[in-house]
């Protein structure tokens, strides 16, 4: 999801697979997914449009690629100089490698998502540099290796259907000429339904809590690089009874606005920071009840990196820790005549949680915050 792409081919409704119409799809990184095609459905009247839509469409690329696309808008342009219409559809999601019949299919095992700063945040790669030096310390000779000792994974069960997974990766290319050599590694975040399987927007949706998990240990918001799914019976088997799973790419549109790229070692804690206690975090950060959400959006939310910090913002994050600590802290506090009710919500949040050294290491002037929330809303 880094990259804008096209694809060439023939799309049908899955109802009528027999009309076949041309065209190509367009997904524009954080703009939109796009439809064109050169005609349109027989169902779909161009005199009606922009009013109709197709909850899917499925599509055959010039790669002979399977694509289903969901929540399909249309629109059409008439060109009278032209003897055909142009029909446009914006899309929600495209699944490339295979067709579905509802966005509700219960047919996928695995997600697998690349994130932004996942690497940055546990730094565990499987590549080693070798540098030797002749006896007068002159540069004399480099080596790279891959070395399959250094695999590092951590696996957590979230509940009895989802288990989590963290763990390494590397590769080697190598040009055709052998003029260009490339080597990558990168850590992976992958869930897996257990039990049963599950549809794709559901493991999208935990995926997306991990993202949260990530985008507040780093303070950035972080974002899919890909997203990769798994049918555990859609694979090819070969001759020694190996399987080799299919994997099926996800795209959407992040309306998020990058202000710059998501790397950073400004962490609140790191992988290593937490490391006997993940497991426990993690289970916690996927059991948070549904009345906690809001709270821990808006907290998400005020991470991401601004050009302007705005008295809004300011707002949302006072109102979100007053709104925490009120409703799992401590509801009701006794208070003395001239004492602040948010300044003793704010001092004892600071107190809970002042193991960690950046809360710890922070001088925080609660009457100062006191004072500025009131102004702000008293004006607002």
């Amino acid at each position: 999801m880094t990259k804008d792409l096209e694809f060439k081919g023939y799309w049908f409704l899955p109802n009528n697979p027999n009309d076949k119409i041309a065209g190509t799809l367009y997904y524009q990184l954080n703009k939109e997914i796009r439809l064109e095609l050169i005609g349109g459905f027989e169902n779909i009247s161009a005199k009606n449009l922009p009013f109709e839509s197709a909850e899917i469409i499925h599509g055959i690329s010039q790669k002979a690629e399977e694509i289903t696309l969901f929540n399909c808008n249309a629109y059409g342009s008439l060109n009278l100089s032209c003897g055909f219409p142009m029909t446009n559809f914006t899309c929600q999601f495209i699944i490339i490698g295979k067709h579905m019949s509802t966005i509700n299919d219960e047919i996928f095992n695995k997600i697998v998502v690349n994130l932004s700063s996942l690497f940055d945040w546990h730094p565990q790669g499987m590549i080693k540099q070798l540098i030797q030096f002749s006896n007068d310390r002159d540069f004399f000779e480099t080596q790279f290796s891959l070395s399959k000792s250094d695999y590092w994974e951590k696996e957590v069960s979230i509940d009895s259907n989802t288990k989590l997974k963290i763990h390494n990766i590397s590769g080697f290319n190598q040009s055709f000429d052998k003029r260009e050599t490339i080597l990558t590694q990168d850590i992976l975040c992958e869930i897996e339904s257990v039990e049963k399987k599950s549809n794709f927007t559901d493991l999208l949706n935990k995926a997306g809590l991990f993202k949260q998990f990530l985008s507040f240990a780093s303070l950035s918001s972080q974002e899919f690089l890909e997203i990769i799914l798994f049918d555990n019976d859609n694979y090819q088997e070969f001759n020694d009874g190996c399987r080799n799973i299919h994997p099926i790419t996800l795209y959407y549109i992040n309306k998020d606005i990058k202000i710059s790229d998501n790397k950073t070692s400004n962490f609140l804690f790191t992988y290593s920071d937490i490391e006997k206690i993940f497991p426990n975090i993690i289970k916690k950060w996927f059991d948070v009840k549904s009345e906690f959400a809001p709270i821990k959006n808006h907290l998400i939310e005020s991470l991401k990196r601004k050009k302007v910090f705005t008295s809004l913002d300011f707002l949302i994050i006072v109102q979100a820790l007053e709104g925490y600590h009120r409703r799992f802290v401590n509801k009701e506090i006794k208070l003395k005549r001239g004492e602040s009710e948010l300044t003793l919500r704010l001092a004892d949040l600071i107190s809970i949680y002042s193991d960690i050294d950046k809360i710890c290491n922070t001088k925080i002037n609660l009457t100062h915050v006191v004072k500025s929330r009131n102004y702000y809303v008293s004006i607002r």
